[in-house]
């Protein structure tokens, strides 16, 4: 049986320097590990990631607060929410199940690293699959969060094959809400989310993040990874009205996983 358990964090400073974190847990065949992940990507400059595999701390939720120590990564952040959680079981078929828990929406965050202290807002998720991604019954991915000083949008998106489209603002469901190339429309009171063209974070092959973190698990599903891509990038954006009026300004992380 395949499981992953996996978190995601990340923070956006004032001036544009993006930090995203991973944690994991994954077990299949008898593999078992621990990897995790931290970039940090400042504007005119190349991202810099630091992998670890094996021990590396797990995230730990306590008074509307996410705290994550990893050793290895020389690595200490906080996401203090700011909006309630949102949970959601995104899908449930024969071969498994995937939940997912945004434990923190909108979080002042604070970030000790290598590379400096990093602080301003951001989000914590965790996700917890039990059949493998090479099963999933959809080819393409979009999710996103936007986060400010008002509000917190996030979507999830898949399509080839089944198909969903899911949506949050400020903890309220967006059943119109649909993903488009520069934001997301649909919004209720004929609201919009628009973002400015982005930078990339990362875009690369899945395979090869995972032959680098845990060699030993990618040589046995090289070949079920090998069409896999991400591209994550970051944006301003701004929530506007019907009337194109802003609302607020904020930061966007938006991706798209394709195989």
């Amino acid at each position: 049986m395949f499981t992953l358990e996996k978190w995601y964090l990340d923070v956006v400073t004032d001036d544009g320097i993006a930090v995203v974190g991973y944690v994991g847990d994954v077990a299949w065949q008898g593999i078992s590990l621990r990897y995790a992940s931290c970039l940090v990507a400042a504007p005119g400059q190349a991202p810099i990631e630091r992998t670890s595999l094996g021990e590396a701390g797990w995230p730990e939720v306590a008074n509307g607060a996410v705290s994550w120590t990893s050793d290895p990564l020389a690595l200490h952040g906080e996401w203090h929410a700011l909006a309630a959680p949102i949970a959601r079981t995104l899908l449930t078929s024969p071969l498994g199940v995937v939940d997912w828990s945004c434990v923190a929406p909108r979080a002042r965050v604070a970030i000790v690293s290598p590379s400096g202290r990093f602080e301003g807002l951001g989000y914590a998720e965790r996700l917890r699959l039990t059949l493998p991604p090479w099963a999933l019954p959809f080819r393409t991915l979009r999710w996103g969060r936007h986060v400010s000083d008002r509000h917190a949008l996030v979507w999830i998106e898949w399509d080839g094959g089944q198909s969903m489209r899911v949506a949050w603002l400020d903890g309220e469901i967006q059943p119109s809400a649909r993903v488009t190339a520069s934001g997301v429309t649909g919004l209720t009171g004929h609201r919009l989310l628009r973002w400015d063209e982005g930078r990339d974070l990362s875009r690369r092959p899945v395979g090869a993040l995972l032959g680098r973190v845990a060699p030993a698990l990618a040589a046995r599903v090289a070949g079920r990874l090998a069409t896999m891509q991400e591209h994550k990038q970051l944006s301003r954006s701004s929530l506007v009205d019907a009337d194109g009026g802003g609302i607020d300004r904020g930061w966007t992380i938006h991706e798209v996983v394709t195989w």
